[in-house]
C-alpha cells in the first residue's frame, strides 16, 4: 500500500511546525489508489529521523518507518490505536522495526 502511494508521488512532506505533535497523516480507508490514497509525513522524519538510529520521541520513539507503517494501516482502514499515546496501530511495530 505505502509503496503504491510512493510510486504515484502521493507521499507529501509537510513542515513539522504545522503539526509538531504528529508524525504524519493518511485518510482512513484511503486504499492503494484513488483520490483518498495519500500520506503526509513531517519533514523532520524525512530529514532527521529516517531510521532506528535517528528517531524522535513524540510521545513514544518514532522514526520514518514507524510513521509510514502507521499511516499505511490507516489507508487499509485500521483506525484503532493500541496504546494510550495513539502512536501504534495493529501492525506499526511489526512493520517498522522499532
Amino acid at each position: 500500500m505505502v509503496d503504491s502511494v510512493f510510486l504515484r508521488g502521493d507521499l507529501h512532506v509537510y513542515p513539522e511546525a504545522e503539526a509538531p505533535k504528529s508524525g504524519g497523516f493518511a485518510p482512513p480507508w484511503g486504499g492503494g489508489s484513488g483520490p483518498s490514497s495519500y500520506i503526509g509525513v513531517s519533514d523532520y522524519f524525512v530529514e532527521y529521523a529516517w531510521d532506528i538510529d535517528h528517531k524522535k520521541k513524540i510521545p513514544v520513539w518514532m522514526d520514518l518507518q514507524l510513521v509510514l507503517a502507521h499511516e499505511g494501516d490507516h489507508l487499509w482502514g485500521i483506525s484503532g490505536h493500541i496504546d494510550p499515546d495513539s502512536a501504534y496501530t495493529v501492525y506499526t511495530k511489526d512493520c517498522s522495526g522499532l
